[in-house]
Order: C-alpha cells, then sequence, then structure tokens
C-alpha cells in the first residue's frame, strides 16, 4: 500500500509541476512583434496590373485594359529591371495614383518592405518620365584614323 501512496503523490506532483509551467508560458506577456521598417527609396519602372502581366494575355489595347483591371481592385506592381514590386498606398490602395499612369515609365517614391522574398513599395509620390533609351546591344565599331 505504502507504494501505491508513493505512485499517486508523484503522479501528482508531476501533474503540478507539467501544470505550473504550463501556466506560467501562458501567463508570460508576449511582447509585441518590432513594426517593419520600411527604406526609403526612388525607383523607375513601368506600372502594371499583375493579371495580365503574369498570364501575359494582353488584349489589343494594353493600356486601357491594365487601367480597367487597376481600376477593378487587381493589385498593382512595379516592373522594375530587377524585378517586380507589389505597390500599395495605405489601406486606400494604389488604383487613384496609378491608373492614369498604366503601362507608363514612372519614377515611385516611397518605403519599400520586404518579407520572404516579397518586396512591397508603399507610395509617397509617383510621377511619368521619359525612359531611357536601351544601350546598343554592340557598341560602335572606333572611327578609322586616315
Amino acid at each position: 500500500m505504502h507504494r501505491m501512496n508513493q505512485k499517486v503523490w508523484l503522479t501528482g506532483l508531476a501533474a503540478l509541476v507539467t501544470w505550473s509551467t504550463v501556466g506560467a508560458l501562458f501567463a508570460q506577456e508576449r511582447a509585441p512583434a518590432p513594426a517593419p521598417v520600411g527604406k526609403e527609396v526612388t525607383l523607375t519602372g513601368t506600372i502594371v496590373d499583375l493579371h495580365y502581366y503574369l498570364l501575359g494575355g494582353y488584349p489589343e489595347n494594353k493600356e486601357k485594359c491594365t487601367s480597367d483591371c487597376i481600376k477593378a481592385g487587381v493589385p498593382v506592381a512595379l516592373a522594375t529591371s530587377e524585378g517586380l514590386i507589389i505597390l500599395g498606398q495605405g489601406p486606400t490602395g494604389p488604383a487613384k495614383s496609378c491608373m492614369p499612369l498604366a503601362l507608363q515609365a514612372v519614377e515611385v517614391h516611397g518605403k519599400l518592405y520586404e518579407k520572404q522574398g516579397v518586396k512591397y513599395l508603399d507610395i509617397m509620390s509617383v510621377k511619368k518620365v521619359t525612359p531611357k533609351p536601351a544601350a546598343a546591344a554592340h557598341p560602335a565599331p572606333p572611327a578609322e584614323r586616315g
């Protein structure tokens, strides 16, 4: 009988320690996750809607179609030489500022955030720019000396 009391007592003690530990873990105040820090940048690229850009099936009037998609709420991105960056503008979204610039070269200023490989630019300002001419594939030969 003595061994049975000892087993019950040890089982009770183990349960008490387990519940105390679990209770302490849940009782701890968890520090809020730190707010993400954006880096202020200015980037150039082309305003695109993700639907047609990724599917590649633009109808005849690409600019109007892209503008209509943006107006309808399709996510907007900036296609740059280094990749695609999702655009946002606070909780209201970028439709108003990006719709008139659909498929045009732009300069976007804002805060860039990155998480798990996804890049997001919270727009502060966006303006149309003149695209730089593409560099020649082959440089011109040097002038002959006479």
